[in-house]
């Protein structure tokens, strides 16, 4: 069985990126990308482990990567294109190196996530499922969530008058034939959005969200193993780093922080911490005091 994690980068000056980290952006995601790699090669030695990028990686970490058998192949951004200045652009890469990796590489099984990523632990049993189940994760919001309220009016003046889930865009897997079905999904979505001239403000998750509710019979939730924990002064974090312990610890607060922390570390260490040592690193199990306060003072200015 030939399985591959990767995940996709895409990088351009020009590009909109939503509301991702701007200033020093091509240094952060690429010291990010590289602990998300690394860790999962450490973690499953057995199977192939890749970056696919629209860019050539600068030599300090084109050359860490190969050092850890980290697979790089560079794929032109010529699939999902919206125009430049559109919300998050650069985010619809996941669905064009999809469709390039599925197409053109021959492995069973394919799993990609975002770059502010930590695996802690092997995949192998996510793989498993793969023959039966398209993984995506439910970042579980409900109407109470501005984000799903907002979402829902996206999918409704789309088209499409249903309470749909909301999937988040930091996890997808699937099989070969299964990720070949929901890509040719996700493109009818993408030429109905250009046909008719919509704009989502979600990103590639709105294409990926709608794609699965067609495919809701194969869809299963990702969230037994990965999780995404908010640990700024937004602090929402669940115990699963350590009980009913998830392989896949998604990082987004952390991308100026823990992240570039833990590349440090392997810089300096050539390992990573262990499990308890990135929990704490990446305040997974406590809130930092100054974002407390910054919590408390945006509480305070909302009354």
């Amino acid at each position: 069985m030939k399985n591959l994690f990767f995940v996709p980068f895409a990088f351009a000056e020009n590009k909109m990126t939503g509301a991702n980290i701007r200033e020093d952006a091509l240094n952060v995601y690429l010291k990010n990308l590289c602990v998300s790699l690394i860790s999962a090669k450490k973690s499953n030695p057995n199977i192939d482990v890749a970056l696919v990028s629209n860019i050539n990686i600068p030599t300090e970490q084109e050359k860490l990567l190969l050092e850890n058998d980290i697979l790089i192949f560079i794929e032109p951004f010529d699939s999902f294109v919206f125009d430049d200045k559109y919300l998050w652009c650069l985010a619809f890469y996941k669905l064009c190196a999809l469709e390039k990796m599925v197409a053109k590489y021959d492995y069973d099984n394919y799993i990609y996530t975002d770059a502010d990523v930590f695996v802690q632990k092997s995949i192998d049993k996510v793989f498993l499922e793969l023959k039966d189940n398209i993984l995506l994760y439910d970042i579980n919001h409900g109407l109470f969530v501005r984000d799903y309220e907002i979402i829902i009016d996206e999918f409704k003046r789309f088209g499409i008058d249903s309470y749909i889930t909301h999937y988040g865009g930091e996890f997808f897997g699937a099989s070969r034939e299964n990720a070949m079905l929901f890509v040719r999904q996700c493109k009818l979505v993408f030429e109905e959005m250009l046909e008719k001239n919509f704009s989502t403000t979600k990103g590639d998750e709105f294409i990926t969200s709608i794609a699965a509710s067609k495919m809701r019979n194969t869809i299963k939730n990702a969230g037994a193993y990965i999780y995404r924990f908010w640990t700024g002064d937004f602090y929402l974090v669940s115990t699963c780093f350590k009980y009913n312990e998830i392989a896949i610890l998604h990082l987004p607060s952390e991308k100026k922080n823990g992240m570039l922390k833990l590349y440090d570390y392997f810089i300096k260490h050539h390992e990573f911490p262990n499990k308890e040592k990135v929990h704490k690193i990446c305040h997974l199990n406590h809130q930092p005091i100054k974002n407390k306060i910054k919590s408390k003072i945006k509480k305070l200015l909302q009354k």
